[in-house]
Formats: C-alpha cells, structure tokens, sequence
C-alpha cells in the first residue's frame, strides 16, 4: 500500500490491543515482544496508555558506558 512499515505495525498493535481489552473486558494490557518485537512493543507502548506492562525479551540494548564496562567485564 506504500505506506511506512512502522504505521502498518502501529495499526496493528492499536487494533490488537482493542480487541484483547474488548474481548476480556479489561482496560489495559501487557505487551510481549521477542527481539524487533520487543522495540516495536517498547516504542507503541509509550504512545498508548492502554498498554501498562511490557515484557521485553532480547530487546536492543543501548551502549553505555555500563554496557561497555559489563562486556569488559564478562
């Protein structure tokens, strides 16, 4: 459809979301993602107060200086 991969992901995530809080009659939810997964969760989370929870499975790590000193570490 030529539209941006992230707003066809968004799309689907808000519609999601919708039919979990319709069908079980709750107001929010918890996200689940396994790696992109877990960034996409991450990001429409801050964007939709519905979403309360996240449970992020090998999400992108930024790299600190604590990053680089654990990986030094290890």
């Amino acid at each position: 459809s030529g539209r941006p991969i992230g707003d066809i992901i968004d799309e689907d995530l808000r519609d999601a979301v919708a039919e979990a809080c319709r069908l079980s009659g709750a107001t929010s939810v918890v996200c689940m993602g396994i790696c992109l997964g877990a960034d996409t969760s991450f990001s429409y989370a801050a964007r939709d107060p519905r979403v309360e929870g996240l449970v992020l499975l090998d999400p992108y790590v930024f790299r600190t200086r604590g990053f680089y000193l654990r990986w030094l570490a290890s």
